[in-house]
C-alpha cells in the first residue's frame, strides 16, 4: 500500500497542502471540532479533505452518512478560509477524499453542496441541543458499539479494543 500511496496517494490533490490540520467552530455555544489528516487548497476554486483509513473500504453511500464527513466538511466550509487565502470556501468547492490503503483502488470522493451544508448545519445543530439539554445518558444495550470507545473501562464495558477490521462496516 505504501508503494500506491507514493504513487497515487496525492494525485490530482491542490498543491497547497496542510497536514494534520485542526479546525474549529463555534455552534450553539460550544466548539465543533475536526482533525483533518491533510487539506488542499486551491484559493477561491477548490478545497480536498483527505482522511487515510487503514480499514476496509466503504461505500460512498456509507461514508457519506458518517459523522466525520458531516463534521469535516461542515467545518471547513465555515472555517476554511483561514487556509485559503482568506477566500470564503463555499460547500461546492469542497471535496472529500477517503483514501483506503488496504484496498486497489483506494480512494473515494465525495462532493459537498449547500443543500448538504444546510442538512448537516441542521443535524448538527439539533445533535448539540440534545447533548446540552440531556439529563441522563444511558448506556446502550449493544454492547459491540462500546469495544472501540476510549471511556469503555469507566462503563466496566472491558479495557482492550477490538479489532480495528470490525470497527466500521457497510451497514
Amino acid at each position: 500500500w505504501w508503494a500506491r500511496f507514493k504513487r497515487d496517494g496525492m494525485r490530482g490533490l491542490p498543491s497547497k497542502r496542510y497536514a494534520e490540520v485542526s479546525l474549529s467552530v463555534p455552534l450553539m455555544g460550544v466548539r465543533l471540532v475536526a482533525k483533518l489528516d491533510l487539506l488542499a487548497v486551491e484559493p477561491g476554486k477548490r478545497v480536498v479533505i483527505v482522511d487515510y483509513k487503514t480499514h476496509k473500504k466503504q461505500t460512498p453511500k456509507t461514508l457519506k452518512t458518517r459523522l466525520q464527513t458531516r463534521v469535516y466538511r461542515y467545518v471547513v466550509a465555515r472555517a476554511g478560509a483561514s487556509f485559503a487565502d482568506g477566500l470564503p470556501v463555499q460547500p461546492e468547492q469542497i471535496e472529500m477524499r477517503y483514501w483506503f490503503a488496504a484496498d486497489s483502488k483506494p480512494s473515494v470522493t465525495l462532493d459537498y453542496s449547500q443543500a448538504e451544508y444546510e442538512a448537516d448545519e441542521r443535524y448538527l445543530t439539533a445533535l448539540v441541543e440534545e447533548v446540552l439539554t440531556r439529563t441522563d445518558f444511558p448506556k446502550t444495550d449493544d454492547l459491540s458499539r462500546c469495544q472501540f470507545c476510549t471511556y469503555r473501562s469507566l462503563c466496566d464495558r472491558g479495557q482492550v479494543g477490538g479489532a480495528i477490521d470490525a470497527q466500521e462496516t457497510d451497514d
